[in-house]
């Protein structure tokens, strides 16, 4: 679990106060209680029911126009990440224009009830004005006979000013495939975010935060992912790290799990802990592979529930304890947690993140270990701490 972008927050606040969930409308849970905890709180947008489809429908427009709004900022900024993907597709001209405008929920000429996301102005010396229309898209598809009409109105405006005018869709994947005959070009946000990383550097001053800050919003909403290539320098010298780090990871644990199932006795060992190495093995494969994390659950059937092992906290690899609920909306719940373990909060290695599925977590950097038992000490310590506020039997009675 990483800190939320700042955008992320943004959305967060916009989104409640609105009345909609910040969650994700898919949200990929992997089986995880921890990353479903969201979507407990967003049970009105899953299913299919009338009520459901419209909460979703939404949901949809408020996020897509949200990350429109994010992306004319970055563009005001520095407009030179998304000039490089669509000179790399032929529609803006090089060298890149110096003069870029971009305005948001443009009405149609044709139609004023109907609104192009985006309109770019490319205007340079060496080339005549052009007009750039995107369609952004987070999660919905093409809404009728929308790209249809844009092309037509774009194709209505250029006969009229002779300024040559592109539609693009922008969004997580390619358009329909019987849609695209009406776009210019499509393009993926994850080609965007590439673009921002090749840029790095070179990005004005006071961009390149904003820029990155876009990327991480685009990858926590499911617009991007890490799957595609290159492969950086950094990834490929840690490949034999990774497995260092698994195979201390798992040495430790299983030590504290061993010391949980001797200890801990309000949680019966054969429901709670891993009681053969496999499973334990399987459990921190099975969570690196889809998290990046190398996490233990116990006691995840409850409303609240304990993830302790090694996760990225503030840009390395740490050691953490997270109490952690998968009803993320229940205000109520939360604050019985927190009051119930007020005694062991002032403790300075315990902090509490605010919102989200963690209520609290304990945190220390891998690097201060070198022997695996005063890993594994750290460990139990905090384990020992919540046993002594009785959090083991609270989380059977919620």
């Amino acid at each position: 679990m990483t800190d939320r972008s700042l955008l992320g927050r943004l959305w967060a606040y916009a989104a409640v106060a609105d009345q909609e969930s910040p969650a994700p409308v898919t949200p990929a849970t992997n089986g995880d209680p921890e990353e479903a905890a969201d979507a407990e709180s967003v049970a009105p947008l899953v299913g299919d029911t009338p009520a459901a489809l419209r909460a979703r429908s939404r949901f949809n427009r408020a996020l897509e126009n949200f990350t429109t709004e994010a992306l004319a900022g970055a563009v005001r900024l520095d407009p030179s990440p998304l000039l490089e993907v669509l000179a790399e597709r032929g529609i803006c001209p090089r060298p890149l224009p110096k003069e870029v405008e971009i305005k948001t929920q443009v009405a149609l000429r044709i139609d004023s009830r109907r609104h192009v996301d985006a309109v770019v102005w490319l205007r340079s010396q060496d080339a005549r004005p052009s007009q750039v229309w995107i369609e952004a898209k987070v999660h919905a598809p093409p809404s009728g006979d929308q790209l249809e009409v844009y092309r037509d109105a774009a194709c209505a405006d250029q006969v009229r000013d002779g300024v040559t005018r592109s539609l693009v869709w922008l969004g997580p994947e390619d358009p329909p495939e019987d849609q695209q005959k009406y776009l210019t070009t499509w393009v993926r946000w994850q080609t965007l975010a590439d673009a921002v990383v090749r840029a790095g550097m070179a990005l004005r001053a006071g961009a390149a935060w904003y820029w990155v800050d876009l990327v991480a919003f685009l990858k926590e909403n499911g617009m991007t992912d890490d799957r595609t290539y290159p492969i950086s320098a950094r990834e490929a010298t840690v490949l034999e790290d990774t497995r260092r780090l698994w195979l201390k990871t798992r040495a430790a644990l299983l030590g504290v799990n061993e010391w949980g199932i001797e200890t801990i006795t309000e949680w019966p060992a054969a429901t709670y802990f891993y009681t053969t190495p496999g499973r334990l093995k399987g459990e921190l494969r099975d969570c690196l592979v889809d998290h990046g994390e190398l996490l233990l659950r116990h006691g995840s059937m409850h409303a609240v529930y304990l993830k302790y092992g090694v996760a990225p906290y503030r840009g390395e690899a740490s050691l953490v304890v997270r109490v952690v609920t998968n009803r993320a909306k229940d205000l109520a719940l939360r604050s019985t947690i927190l009051a119930a373990l007020e005694p062991v909060l002032s403790a300075t290695d315990w902090t509490t993140p605010g919102d989200g599925s963690v209520v609290a977590q304990a945190t220390a950097r891998a690097v201060n270990f070198e022997r695996q038992e005063d890993a594994v000490g750290w460990f139990t310590d905090r384990l020992a701490e919540l046993r002594r506020v009785d959090f083991y039997n609270l989380v059977k009675r919620l």
